[in-house]
């Protein structure tokens, strides 16, 4: 997986392996597709197959009112935390990562599930191959609880809602994915 920064100031390359031996590169943003328009992003460095375990991340949780107090307004904050989900409020960080997947309304390709008794969300591919050089994309849920205007070949899709396992995990693309095929 390569992972692109918009903010120029990321001119290295680090590696880490994750438990399922994947390797996971954090690259230049020299190095970014030019059809990428989202700020960050992961990319396919090979071809991966279906229903494939990607990466687990460790997760830090964020009471809600610690995140009302002092995270609601930093960047942080409002664009790379996970909503817990029990509903309380709370937020997840995800380390690593995985707080760099983009969202994609027509074109997921990749499932996460938060696991609250680990505190770690895992993600894996969808019900389709992705292929190398592709961006690897979540769902960060309904459009009406978006906080940014999508871009124009996802505004026009209808999705579902996460759907919240009696386990304590959230499969974020359950739903969606019985929607729409891939």
């Amino acid at each position: 997986i390569k992972s692109n920064s918009d903010d120029g100031k990321d001119n290295h390359k680090a590696s880490v392996k994750d438990d399922s031996s994947t390797r996971i590169t954090k690259t230049s943003h020299n190095e970014k597709p030019q059809k990428h328009k989202k700020g960050r992003g992961l990319y396919a460095t090979v071809l991966i197959p279906p229903n494939f375990h990607i990466h687990t991340c460790p997760c830090i949780r964020i009471p809600k009112d610690q995140y009302d107090a002092h995270m609601s307004q930093t960047t942080l904050g409002r664009e790379y935390l996970f909503n817990c989900p029990n509903r309380s409020g709370d937020k997840f960080l995800a380390l690593g990562v995985g707080s760099l997947f983009n969202h994609s309304s027509s074109s997921p390709n990749v499932c996460y599930r938060v696991d609250t008794s680990n505190m770690e969300i895992r993600y894996t591919t969808g019900y389709r191959s992705v292929e190398c050089g592709e961006e690897l994309c979540i769902t960060y849920g309904p459009k009406e609880s978006l906080w940014f205007r999508e871009e124009d070949d996802d505004a026009n899709v209808t999705e579902g809602n996460e759907d919240y396992d009696s386990d304590g995990t959230t499969n974020g693309m359950a739903l969606f994915l019985n929607e729409m095929t891939l």
